[in-house]
C-alpha cells in the first residue's frame, strides 16, 4: 500500500503509534513501533569559593586570595572553565594554580581563563591569586570567581560563582621620625656638654674659678649643688 502522509505522536521515551492512510482509498492501518532513544548528558555539581580571608584591606598594600573549584558529586566532568577578571584598581596581579586529581595551568599573570581538565567526584584545583590594592583605591573592591562545565549539566548553578568583597581603608601615614640626632659624646659637639643644660654651667663657673685661681663664688656653689641634687 502506498503511504502519502505519516502522522506521527512522538511522546519523550518510549511507545508511539504510526497511523499509515493509503492514498485515494480511505484505509488506515496503525502500526506499532518501540522507540528506546539513548540520551547521553552528564550530570554533576562543580562549586567555587573565593576569599581573602579578610572584611578590609588598606590601600596601597598587598593582599592574597584563595579560589577553590571542587567536583561536589556526579558524573565526570572531562573539562571546565575558571574565570577571575580582576577589579579595578587590583595591580600587579600573579597567581599559581594546584590540582589534586584534576589539571590546571600552574602560574599566570592578571585575569584568569583557565581550561580545568578531568574532574572526577571530589578532586579539586586550588588557586592563588596575590596583588597590590592601588593607593588610590576607594569605598570597596569585588572579585568575582565562576566555573563552569564546557559540556553536561550542572545541577546546581547558583554556587558555580563567588563574589569577595571588602571594604578599602585609606593608606597608612609614615610616621614621623623624631630620634634625637647623636652629636658625638657629651652632646653638642664631640666633647663639649650640652648647650644650656647644667653641665654647662658647671663647666664655666669650673673655668672663671681657674682663671682666677680661687674657688666658685657663692652663687655658683649653689649652682653646682643644684646640678647635683
Amino acid at each position: 500500500m502506498k503511504v502519502s502522509r505519516l502522522l506521527m505522536t512522538v511522546p519523550l521515551a518510549a511507545t508511539f503509534s504510526v497511523v499509515a492512510v493509503g492514498a485515494g482509498q480511505g484505509v488506515s492501518q496503525a502500526c506499532a513501533i518501540d522507540l528506546k532513544p539513548t540520551v547521553a548528558c552528564e550530570q554533576y555539581d562543580l562549586t567555587i569559593t573565593k576569599t581573602d580571608g579578610a572584611a578590609s584591606v588598606t590601600a596601597g598594600t598587598q593582599t592574597t586570595y584563595t579560589i577553590v573549584v571542587t567536583h561536589a558529586g556526579g558524573d565526570p566532568v572531562g573539562s571546565a572553565t575558571v574565570t577571575d577578571t580582576m577589579p579595578a584598581g587590583f595591580d600587579g596581579v600573579v597567581w599559581t594554580c594546584v590540582g589534586v586529581g584534576a589539571t590546571c595551568t600552574s602560574a599566570g599573570t592578571g585575569n584568569i581563563n583557565d581550561s580545568v581538565g578531568s574532574l572526577d567526584a571530589g578532586d579539586t584545583v586550588t588557586y592563588t591569586v596575590t596583588g597590590t590594592v592601588s593607593e588610590l583605591a576607594q569605598g570597596t573592591i569585588a572579585n568575582v570567581a565562576s566555573v563552569q562545565g564546557d559540556t553536561g549539566t550542572d545541577t546546581n548553578p547558583p554556587n558555580n560563582e563567588a563574589t569577595d568583597i571588602d571594604e578599602i581603608l585609606p593608606p597608612v601615614d609614615e610616621p614621623e621620625d623624631n630620634t634625637p640626632v647623636d652629636e658625638g659624646e657629651g652632646g653638642s659637639g664631640a666633647g663639649l656638654p650640652d648647650a644650656g643644660s647644667d653641665n654647662l654651667w658647671l663647666a664655666a663657673y669650673a673655668l672663671g674659678a681657674i682663671a682666677l685661681g680661687g674657688s666658685l663664688v657663692a652663687a655658683g656653689r649653689r649652682r653646682v649643688g643644684r646640678s647635683f641634687r
